[in-house]
């Protein structure tokens, strides 16, 4: 669609992010926790990275300190 429109760059700079490694194990609050810390910190994709690597419970505890303070 980007393309289409002559908008390569933005087409070039979309990221797709499934969550569904942790299917099951994230509520819908905490997903919405971390795409409100992804979209504020989008410009740090090593962060954003370094959380989707994390095991469950890590980004569990990680999600709910990032919802304590705002996000």
């Amino acid at each position: 669609m980007y393309r289409k429109g002559s908008l390569e760059d933005i087409a070039d700079d979309i990221l797709y992010i499934e969550f569904d490694r942790y299917d099951g194990v994230l509520s819908i609050e905490e997903i919405c926790t971390f795409m409100n810390y992804i979209l504020m910190v989008s410009a740090n994709g090593e962060k954003i990275m370094k959380m989707l690597e994390m095991e469950a419970n890590e980004l569990k505890k990680e999600l709910a300190r990032l919802s304590e303070i705002g996000f």
